[in-house]
């Protein structure tokens, strides 16, 4: 992960926002999947859902896609 995808992860967490964390996390699971690291970007976008879902976010329904179209949902 990068360190401005981690600060931006960081900052999301201080925000406590569901939103902002789902947007963070997507960030950093396509971080770690141009890095090559598709266990990282996967658990990293199962926590994107999560945060999605408790936002009541349109990102849910993303997410999970692209888990699902992993074998990963």
């Amino acid at each position: 992960m990068t360190a401005s995808v981690g600060e931006e992860l960081t900052a999301a967490l201080a925000s406590q926002s569901p939103r902002a964390l789902a947007e963070a996390y997507i960030r950093a699971a396509e971080a770690a999947l141009d890095l090559g690291d598709k266990d990282e970007s996967y658990f990293l976008l199962t926590h994107a859902w999560v945060h999605a879902l408790e936002a009541g976010s349109e990102l849910a329904h993303e997410c999970h896609s692209r888990l699902a179209s992993a074998g990963r949902a």
